[in-house]
């Protein structure tokens, strides 16, 4: 598990302005992609495409992106029942934090894996069927973040994008190994939720400071866009409404390959 070294404490609750969006691209004909924004406290959930500024405490926020896979059908019902399925779960550990809350996170993402898995064997239609999952969750004064597959979570704070996950996929472990990339490698990945009815959640928690801002996405948005160039969106675009619009609208002008999804997160001092 990664840990970020921590920067200067910053009391809880936090002010939270965040915004979601997703859209289909210029490309697929639907979109398998699903986001989604809770408050656990009241359990008051936002999908795609909405906005708000809230008070978040310890153990009562929570973030996801997934992007589904297996076909435009299976790829749809699998991010969907992922997402439901990981906020069930959340909603039951509300107000958990520190060692509590990560393994709270990693069971949310190990729970929908089997769901997912367990439909998909009980559905012949839906047999390929998977999906990623990064998972965000706010506890005291750090971010929990669980990832299964090529989904991606960054931090940014002061001008400078924190990348907090490791793409699991064959092109990243080639890389790392300093290995030459294969033709097949660019899109595999290694392993995903609903796959098999376990999963090996990689686990990050990072102190959270007034100022900071955090990013979920799909890899239709970071595949087209670079790091630099959402680093400059995020300078330039204040506001998470306005920073959401831009980046899919970048990754749209960059030919949209496959769906775009993103959360941005902005968190304050109250």
């Amino acid at each position: 598990m990664k840990v970020v070294p921590s920067p200067l404490s910053t009391p809880l609750p936090f002010r939270v302005e965040v915004a979601s969006a997703s859209h289909v691209g210029r490309v697929r004909d639907g979109n398998e992609d699903r986001v989604i924004v809770c408050e656990l406290a009241s359990g008051v959930a936002l999908g795609a495409g909405t906005d708000a500024t809230t008070s978040a405490a310890p153990g009562d926020w929570l973030a996801a992106v997934c992007d589904g896979m297996g076909g435009e059908a299976g790829g749809e019902v699998a991010s969907r029942m992922a997402v439901e399925a990981i906020l069930g779960s959340m909603l039951v550990m509300q107000g958990a934090t520190g060692d509590v809350l990560t393994t709270a996170v990693r069971s949310a993402i190990e729970h929908a894996s089997s769901v997912v898995f367990a439909e998909a064997r009980r559905n012949p239609a839906l047999a390929r069927m998977g999906t990623t999952a990064t998972v965000a969750a706010l506890g005291d004064s750090e971010i929990v973040v669980g990832q299964v597959g090529d989904s991606r979570a960054y931090l940014f704070r002061r001008g400078a994008l924190l990348q907090l996950t490791r793409d699991q996929t064959l092109a990243a472990l080639l890389a790392e190994r300093a290995e030459s990339p294969v033709a097949i490698g660019n899109n595999v990945i290694l392993q995903a939720v609903g796959a098999r009815p376990s999963v090996d959640v990689a686990l990050t928690r990072v102190p959270i400071a007034s100022g900071d801002v955090l990013i979920l996405c799909s890899d239709g948005l970071f595949g087209p866009v670079d790091d630099a160039a959402i680093a400059q969106t995020l300078v330039e675009k204040r506001t998470p409404r306005d920073a959401c619009a831009a980046l899919v609208a970048l990754a749209n002008a960059r030919g949209g390959p496959d769906n775009i999804s993103c959360i941005v997160a902005r968190f304050e001092r109250p």
